[in-house]
């Protein structure tokens, strides 16, 4: 059913466009979509302004929303099955650290049953903490895929899932033939186009290119085009890991020019890490459309570097060597928790940890220029997340048309819950500083996806 909420609504329009709404009219169709939103409404005139909107709404009785409304958190890097051991294994470098720990979590999910339990736990975790879109790497194993699709679409979250590929240099029991992978890539693809869900996306995988023969990778990027299908994968994340692509694939130019070459860099692409980018490779993603999942806390403990993020959501003026120099785009940039690389499911530390990143590299370079601060971090998290997914125009804003994805973010008032909030006069930029600093799911009232309450009850106040 449809229904009007009034509420305070913070959210970023764009990288730079932070946005408090104070007594904000919301109405939204029972479809889920935004319908209206008319700021500064006091409870006085609210009857006044019900009248101007579409006939459905005349009768409806608003709902006074305590604290304030965000849109739902967006993670453009999650690997599904590795929520089995996630918290721990942080203590072996990253191509190590697949052997021992994530090939051998991955291959248990072969069992199905076994990854619905896993899948499920985890996307109820998700949703409770505000993760309402998520890029999923699940495993190799089709069937397991597919329940992954089942459990996001039982408990109501936005998923785009991916049939990891991989035929070479897996682990025990973890590695597929060519044809294999990729026919049931093409399985995967089909069954999740012919449940027509709208919150359910297939996503062409190949997991990195040492785990990737070149045909494999052609295969990959002539199925994504025949399908339309959005890709992911990693890119220039570690030293070891270019070391073993140079040495696997010896004069090919590196990451950047193994994807481009396979037809994997598209618009639609989102490539996680890239802490080992160089400029020119930056200038090839942004000419491309392709964005990057910034994961600051597994670069931390895996990436041999910081990711040059202002850098990257900096336009640039770009001068190949034969033509006349030209204004490039801005980078397209969300941010990924990486479970269970990034030992944290919580967007909230991821945005954390992209300003103490962003700090880290300032002092390294002595470069105030490169500071981000909380409000870009979340505005990464919500617009940029959904912009890299190219999916902007439904989700990452209250903006009129787009679907209602949302968290309603609340506090105690003994401060219990780890945010201290001394009065109703506290300035509300205050508040929502100290949400993204200290808060947590205890703080987060009430999740929707597309109108739909998938955690939590929301807490009213009379009108």
């Amino acid at each position: 059913m449809a229904i009007l909420y009034h509420a305070t609504l913070i959210h970023s329009t764009d990288q730079n466009d932070f946005q408090i709404l104070r007594n904000a009219l919301l109405a939204v169709s029972a479809q889920g979509i935004i319908e209206a939103l008319i700021p500064d409404v006091l409870p006085t005139d609210i009857q006044n302004v019900v009248h101007s909107l579409p006939s459905v709404y005349a009768q409806l009785a608003p709902v006074r929303l305590r604290g304030f409304l965000i849109p739902g958190f967006v993670d453009t890097h999650i690997h599904a099955p590795q929520y089995q051991y996630m918290g721990s294994a942080t203590d072996r470098p990253l191509m190590q650290w697949l052997t021992a720990y994530a090939f051998p979590a991955e291959t248990r999910l072969e069992d199905v049953q076994l990854a619905r339990l896993v899948y499920d736990r985890l996307v109820q975790l998700l949703l409770r903490n505000g993760t309402t879109t998520a890029l999923y790497f699940a495993t190799i194993h089709v069937e397991s895929c597919k329940a992954l699709a089942d459990v996001a679409i039982a408990r109501g979250q936005r998923a785009f899932i991916g049939k990891v590929s991989m035929d070479q240099h897996g682990g025990e029991n973890y590695v597929e033939t060519t044809e294999a992978s990729l026919r049931d890539t093409e399985e995967f693809i089909q069954h999740i186009q012919t449940l027509q869900h709208p919150l359910i996306k297939p996503v062409v995988t190949p997991r990195f290119i040492p785990t990737c023969s070149l045909a494999l990778l052609k295969g990959l990027g002539e199925l994504a085009r025949k399908y339309g299908c959005h890709i992911q994968s990693h890119i220039a994340e570690s030293d070891d890991q270019i070391a073993f692509t140079n040495q696997l694939y010896e004069n090919m130019g590196g990451d950047v020019a193994i994807f481009d070459s396979a037809g994997l860099l598209t618009s639609k692409a989102v490539m996680a890490h890239g802490t080992k980018l160089t400029a020119e490779e930056l200038h090839t993603l942004r000419a491309k459309g392709t964005a990057i999942a910034h994961c600051p806390l597994s670069n931390f403990y895996f990436g041999d570097g910081i990711f040059a993020l202002r850098s990257a959501l900096t336009a640039h003026t770009h001068t190949p060597s034969s033509s006349t120099a030209h204004k490039e785009q801005p980078l397209k940039v969300g941010l990924g928790t990486d479970v269970a690389g990034g030992y944290s499911p919580s967007m909230l530390s991821s945005m954390r940890n992209c300003v103490i990143a962003s700090l880290a590299l300032a002092t390294q370079r002595q470069d105030n220029n490169l500071k981000i601060d909380f409000r870009e971090a979340f505005s990464l998290a919500t617009i940029g997340g959904a912009r890299a997914l190219g999916v902007d125009d439904s989700i990452g804003s209250f903006a009129v048309g787009k679907q209602f994805d949302a968290i309603q973010v609340v506090w105690s008032t003994d401060g219990l819950d780890g945010m201290q909030v001394f009065g109703e006069t506290e300035d509300i930029e205050s508040v929502f500083e100290k949400f993204i600093h200290l808060g947590d799911d205890r703080n987060m009232a009430s999740v929707w996806v597309q109108g739909r309450q998938c955690a939590g009850l929301p807490q009213v106040v009379p009108i």
